[in-house]
C-alpha cells in the first residue's frame, strides 16, 4: 500500500534490496518494474518479505503462584484464580495468539511491536493449548504450547485413628507439593502422640505417620495439626483429632466423634469439610 517510487538507473547498475524495520508492520509484497530506457522489453518481478516464526521465552518471576511452570512448550498452571505466567515473544513482523483451545487467555498488546510480553491466565479445565504466530504473516508460528492445569484439592484417607498405648497409625495426604504437619497446641491437654512423620515432599499420595505414647495416665483432648503447604506458608488444611474422655465414676473411655478437616485449597484457600471417625 506504500506511495510508487521511481528511480533513475545508470547501465550495469547492481540493485540491492533491504528490509526497513521500522515499516515492517503487515509489509506485502512489492512488484519492482525495470523500464528499458531505449524502448527495448522491460523486466517485472516482485520482492517479498519473509518473516520468521517468534522465538518464544520464559519471564523470570513471572509464575504466580511460585509452583506454576514452563519446560520448552508445557507450561504448568495450578487450578487458583489468577494463576499466571508470562512469556516474551520476539519477531520482526509483530507477533500475535492464534488457536487457543481450552479455556485460558493469552493476552499482550494489539501491536506490531518486535517484542512483546503475553500473560498465560488459567481460567478453568484441566487443559489447554495455543500459539504464537508472526502477526505480519500467521502462517509462520511456534510449536503449540500445552497448558497442563493440575487440581490443588488435598485429599486424605486412613482416617480411622483407634486409642492405644503405642503403635502408629499412618494418614494418607494426596497434594500437588507436600505438605508438613504440625499440632497448633494441645488444648490444655498431655501430648499423648508424635508425629514421627511430619512431612510430605512431591505429587501423590504419602503418608503422615502418628505415633501414640504410653497414654495410660495420659489426659488425652483434642488436638489440632495443621497441613501446611511446604512451598507457601498458607494453611492448607486443619485436622482435629479426638481424645479419651472421662466418667463420673474415673473409668476412661474413647468416645467415637465426627471430627473435621478443614480443608484450604493448594495456594488461596477454599474452605470444604470432609470428616474422620475415631473408636
Amino acid at each position: 500500500k506504500g506511495a510508487p517510487v521511481t528511480k533513475t538507473l545508470n547501465e550495469n547498475t547492481q540493485l540491492t534490496f533491504s528490509l526497513d524495520n521500522a515499516k515492517q508492520r503487515g509489509a506485502k509484497k512489492a512488484t519492482v518494474t525495470l523500464k528499458n530506457k531505449i524502448g527495448g522489453e522491460n523486466t517485472v518481478f516482485t520482492v517479498s518479505p519473509v518473516f520468521p516464526v517468534p522465538t518464544v521465552t520464559f519471564v523470570s518471576g513471572s509464575n504466580s503462584p511460585t509452583q506454576n511452570t514452563m519446560t520448552g512448550t508445557d507450561i504448568k498452571l495450578y487450578q487458583v484464580e489468577g494463576s499466571q505466567v508470562s512469556i516474551k515473544a520476539n519477531a520482526l513482523g509483530g507477533t500475535c495468539v492464534k488457536n487457543i483451545e481450552g479455556d485460558i487467555t493469552v493476552e499482550a498488546a494489539d501491536d506490531y511491536a518486535v517484542e512483546k510480553t503475553y500473560v498465560v491466565t488459567w481460567k478453568s479445565g484441566n487443559s489447554a493449548t495455543f500459539q504464537i504466530a508472526n502477526k505480519s504473516d500467521e502462517i509462520k508460528a511456534t510449536t503449540t504450547y500445552t497448558v497442563n492445569a493440575p487440581a490443588t484439592t488435598i485429599e486424605a484417607s486412613n482416617l480411622y485413628v483407634k486409642a492405644a498405648n503405642s503403635g502408629n497409625t499412618n494418614i494418607s495426604v494426596t497434594s500437588p507439593e507436600g505438605v508438613k504437619a504440625t499440632v497448633l497446641n494441645w488444648n490444655k491437654g498431655d501430648q499423648w502422640f508424635d508425629i514421627s512423620t511430619d512431612q510430605t515432599t512431591g505429587s501423590g499420595a504419602k503418608n503422615i505417620v502418628i505415633t501414640q505414647r504410653n497414654n495410660i495416665n495420659a489426659i488425652m483432648k483434642s488436638v489440632t495439626i495443621r497441613l501446611t503447604n511446604k512451598k507457601q506458608s498458607v494453611p492448607n488444611r486443619l485436622v482435629q483429632l479426638g481424645a479419651f474422655r472421662h466418667r463420673a465414676s474415673g473409668e476412661q473411655y474413647w468416645e467415637p466423634a465426627e471430627q473435621m478437616y478443614y480443608h484450604h485449597h493448594l495456594l488461596y484457600g477454599k474452605i470444604g469439610i470432609i470428616r474422620i471417625c475415631l473408636y
